[in-house]
């Protein structure tokens, strides 16, 4: 490198490799679903950095804010050293719409928080898997991903997740949350949260871990 780049190397590795996504535990759902009525609960659950763009995030709710629609809010995820500052504008700012703040300590508050919402938000611009997302989904959780990086490849399966997309624009971000409020008070959301979970039943370890066999008794 830079020279003899042995660039007809690719095709060749590429034609003889696989690649697995990780399985996800089950999630058992806890507790009854909120009244139609109540505020549509947004979550984000990702670390706090800018390569989860947090100010697309945040931006589409305060349009939500602006426009008078009521949600409630849970903002879980790892705070890092080095942070995105418009967490502590959004916690001054939607403080009354936030019910959960900051990491969770175990996996029990971790997964009550998941099943918990009616809708976790990605804006993610870098992510590997979208382990969070697919989790929600299992927990019985609608979800809302830009059109980009894995996150087609795992919830746009036979077309079933075509719902949960948007262009990764703030614009379309706010109307799908619009949509989202507007099914829950017409009692419409839990036909969405059935679809998501439905497609995370497919990454379940009990399910899931026979494709990996598979795939390594191929190897051997």
């Amino acid at each position: 490198m830079p020279d003899n780049q042995p660039m007809q190397a690719v095709d060749a590795i590429r034609d003889k490799s696989s690649v697995y996504p990780p399985g996800i535990e089950k999630i058992e759902e806890s507790g009854e679903p909120e009244k139609n009525d109540e505020p549509l609960r947004i979550l984000w659950a990702a670390r706090w950095e800018y390569d989860k763009n947090p100010d697309d995030f945040f931006t589409a709710l305060k349009v939500l804010k602006q426009e008078g629609f009521d949600f409630k809010l849970d903002v879980i995820g790892k705070r890092l050293r080095e942070y995105s500052e418009i967490f502590g504008w959004a916690r001054e700012y939607f403080a009354g719409h936030i019910t959960r703040w900051g990491y969770r300590e175990n996996r029990d508050e971790y997964v009550q928080a998941l099943g918990d919402a009616d809708v976790l938000v990605s804006t993610a611009r870098h992510e590997f898997f979208g382990l969070s997302a697919l989790e929600a989904a299992g927990a019985g959780t609608a979800v809302i991903l830009p059109d980009r990086l894995a996150y087609p490849e795992i919830f746009k399966k036979d077309e079933q997740g075509r719902e949960f997309f948007y262009d990764g624009s703030v614009e379309e971000l706010v109307e799908k949350l619009k949509r989202m409020i507007k099914m829950k008070r017409e009692g419409k959301i839990e036909q969405l949260k059935y679809q998501a979970c439905d497609i995370a039943i497919r990454y379940h370890w009990g399910r899931h871990s026979k494709v990996l066999d598979d795939g390594l008794e191929a190897v051997i």
